[in-house]
């Protein structure tokens, strides 16, 4: 089931399935989180989150200006907190990479 989660004003949607080891994994270009789903299973031993980006799947867009890879990646690491996560595995498909790279490089 999704849930959202609120940024700066905008409503965004995220589903988080399994417990254990967390791994924020991040759909591509135009995705939401059924094209994670279909390439990453749901496990017991993962908790797996996907936030779906501003103007993609469930989620509002805001203002244009801020639909950026910057904005994406400050979103994903604010429900990160906000579910209290810790450390945690962080992976994407095509977009969703780049948004991992961004957070580990920052």
């Amino acid at each position: 089931m999704k849930k959202t989660f609120s940024r700066d004003g905008v409503d965004l949607a995220y589903r988080e399935v399994g417990t254990g080891l967390p791994v924020i994994f991040q759909h591509g270009l135009g995705g939401d989180e059924a094209q994670v789903a279909d390439v990453f299973p749901d496990l017991p031993v993962t908790r797996r989150v996907t936030l779906e980006c501003r103007g993609q799947g469930g989620s509002g867009y805001g203002p244009v200006e801020q639909l950026s890879i910057a904005t994406f990646a400050e979103d994903v690491d604010a429900l990160a907190d906000d579910l209290g996560l810790g450390p945690a595995v962080v992976g994407g498909i095509s977009m969703g990479a780049a948004l991992a790279l961004r957070l580990a490089v920052h």
